[in-house]
């Protein structure tokens, strides 16, 4: 059960639980303030004797203007009002939302919101606003809000009509028709005896289950196939056109597959079916035809949406190479270029990650508007999936020099790593 409250403190943390329903009457504005404050009071005791462990009635309300207006927090001479906690609640997604649902978290959220205002304001008396990384984070923030909001009304200056859309179809119609693809796998073999026994084998094995072909093959493939590039795979290419060229390949895999291959898989053409011995470059191969995708067209209707989504980017981005062409004009800029050739960019040492005083790429105007994602004033001890990634300390971090005439680059691991020239 939780502990009673004193009146004023009950007004204040009640009213983060007051959402949803029916607007009172406005007589006055004395009566209107007067009416919230009871409301929010009255709720607060019901919470606070938490007598049933039953929502208090009221909550899931929506906000009156009267209640958004009322002063849940003071920070010295500024205030936080119910208002501006709705305001920050709606900015979370949906998942952050779901965990503020109770009483408790409300006012934890509610004493979070206090402790960022009251650093921030601490940040600021100290000087930390006007350092450069925070001003350009600022402004970097500022651009991508800024056209975010603005650059799609440009675009919708010009709709995208049902004849563009047609054009665009008929232009590009050969990214609405999907080939025949065979999903094969192969072993190969450096002699035709040792073939013509895996083949009897592999036959047997899977005649035995057929519905474990594919894993049985597999295995084959793994013991005994002498080809480097698919061994890893368990033999498999993935699926392959008639042309031998492998859609969507992984790193490391190979982009076509041999021709004698292909003609034997679709020679075959049924998923489930093994090849005889196929001898081809000095080896011999078995072929397993794993799976089938039949060509397919999407018809102009059905791909309407997605050119439609298509032609809309491309206005957009159109408008906005426009609008700032514009604002490059007006504002008459004068850019010499000569005077970077003295600017020696591979005795600069690169930034780590998470070091807060270094900003690993230089600031950018979004190719594509972009709407800024919803701030989480307090993060729980653990990262949830889809949170932004922890901030290290300026003291894990490490500066680091290269040789001179050395360029650096970062590998796939983002640690650095020196270049010859």
């Amino acid at each position: 059960m939780m502990p009673s409250l004193s009146a004023p403190v009950a007004g204040v943390v009640a009213a983060l639980i007051a959402f949803s329903g029916c607007k009172p009457e406005r007589p006055s504005d004395e009566q209107r303030q007067a009416e919230a404050r009871a409301r929010v009071t009255s709720l607060a005791a019901a919470t606070a004797a938490g007598e049933s462990g039953e929502p208090a009635e009221g909550t899931g309300r929506k906000l009156t203007d009267d209640e958004r207006a009322l002063v849940v927090a003071k920070l010295g001479d500024r205030v936080i009002t119910l208002g501006d906690v709705e305001k920050e609640f709606a900015s979370q997604s949906s998942l952050a939302r779901s965990q503020y649902a109770s009483f408790d978290k409300k006012v934890e959220f509610l004493k979070s919101l206090v402790d960022f205002e009251l650093v921030a304001a601490e940040a600021q008396r100290r000087g930390y606003a006007t350092e450069a990384p925070v001003v350009l984070a600022a402004k970097q923030a500022l651009v991508e809000r800024f056209l975010a909001t603005e650059v799609p009304k440009l675009a919708l200056a010009t709709p995208v009509t049902d004849a563009e859309v047609e054009r665009y179809y008929e232009n590009h119609k050969t990214e609405f028709v999907q080939k025949e693809l065979l999903e094969l796998s192969t072993i190969k073999l450096d002699s035709r005896a040792e073939a013509d026994r895996l083949q009897s084998e592999l036959e047997a094995a899977i005649a035995a289950d057929k519905a474990k072909a594919r894993v049985v093959v597999g295995d084959f493939a793994r013991r005994f196939s002498k080809d480097d590039a698919t061994v890893t795979r368990s033999g498999d290419f993935g699926f392959v056109d008639r042309d031998g060229n492998v859609e969507k390949p992984v790193a490391g895999a190979p982009v076509r597959a041999p021709k004698a291959v292909v003609d034997a898989g679709y020679a075959l053409g049924a998923p489930g079916s093994l090849s005889k011995v196929i001898e081809a470059d000095g080896a011999f191969h078995l072929v397993f035809v794993a799976d089938r995708r039949p060509p397919s067209e999407r018809s102009l209707e059905d791909a309407k949406r997605h050119i439609t989504a298509i032609l809309l980017r491309q206005n957009q981005d159109e408008a906005r190479d426009a609008f700032i062409a514009k604002l490059r004009s007006t504002a008459k800029v004068e850019i010499d270029e000569k005077a970077l050739t003295l600017v020696d960019t591979t005795t600069i040492a690169i930034p780590r990650r998470g070091d807060g005083k270094s900003v690993a790429a230089p600031p950018r105007v979004p190719r594509k508007p972009m709407t800024p994602p919803g701030k989480l004033l307090r993060r729980e001890p653990r990262q949830r999936i889809g949170d932004a990634p922890e901030q290290l300390p300026n003291s894990a971090t490490k500066r680091v020099e290269l040789p001179p005439g050395a360029q650096g680059q970062l590998d796939e691991r983002g640690r650095v790593k020196a270049v010859a020239p």
